[in-house]
């Protein structure tokens, strides 16, 4: 992203009175599959490290969807 990092880009979704209970799921090229394994899930926030799969990223979002239940 150019203007913005990743970090930046949660930072202000948190912040915001209408974003700030969506579950953020990242798709990044940048950290290791050691990272991934460390920073996969915290808190409302999932990271899905590059290359993947269709697969693996429809399973991410199934589990995040069943873990978060609209209200």
């Amino acid at each position: 992203m150019p203007d913005m990092s990743g970090d930046e880009v949660t930072a202000a979704l948190l912040k915001g009175h209408s974003t700030a209970k969506i579950p953020i799921i990242f798709l990044t090229a940048i950290l290791t599959k050691e990272e991934e394994m460390v920073r996969g899930n915290f808190g409302r926030q999932f990271v899905i490290v590059k290359p993947t799969t269709v697969e693996k990223i429809l399973e991410m979002v199934k589990n995040v969807l069943a873990a978060n239940p609209a209200s």
